[in-house]
């Protein structure tokens, strides 16, 4: 059995192995997504770059739920860096060779560090997704990081997706537990 390791691409095309044990929030100073993130005509999914005030920059996104979820980090007082697609995390589960990529990595003020992983609601009733996610929160909160998996609702019905993450915008922006009436 091997001992879980993650890879981490850097800026400059680097690529470096750290076992997971090893790793450190610094070691991901200049790195970037681990995959490259494209749009194309036809495409399921709405990806793009978000600039972030959190970062100075951009962060990359692959759905429009990854997007609304990036929005609250960036909104987040305690989020002091959000790097997307942060490493490809191997491990060895159930006797099988499994690899993992999360959706972000969120650094917080007090030096720790949150990994999150979105998915619809409906997806997580599948018990394979759900298998899947499963083993890297396992590993991560074993090594000292908390993980996350925000759901949200996808789909038919979903325009109160929006209308929630703008409350939840207006709600930190301003302190005021009433929420923003959104004009349409």
């Amino acid at each position: 059995m091997c001992d879980p390791f993650v890879w981490v691409r850097y800026d400059d095309q680097a690529v470096r192995e750290f076992t997971l044990d090893r790793l450190r929030l610094s070691d991901f100073i200049g790195s970037v997504p681990w995959r490259q993130v494209r749009a194309r005509h036809g495409q399921a999914h709405y990806a793009g770059a978000y600039v972030s005030a959190t970062t100075g920059g951009f962060v990359a996104y692959e759905s429009r739920l990854e997007l609304a979820r990036l929005l609250l980090a960036d909104f987040d007082p305690h989020v002091r860096q959000i790097y997307a697609q942060p490493f490809r995390l191997v491990a060895q589960v159930d006797g099988q060779i499994r690899c993992h990529v999360p959706d972000f990595l969120l650094v917080t003020a007090a030096g720790t560090g949150r990994l999150v992983n979105v998915k619809p609601a409906a997806r997580l009733q599948d018990h394979r997704v759900a298998r899947v996610l499963a083993w890297p929160g396992a590993l991560a909160e074993r090594h000292g990081c908390a993980q996350v998996t925000i759901v949200g609702a996808v789909g038919p019905g979903a325009r109160h997706e929006p209308d929630a993450v703008a409350d939840e915008l207006w709600r930190r922006h301003t302190g005021r537990d009433q929420p923003l009436v959104v004009l349409r």
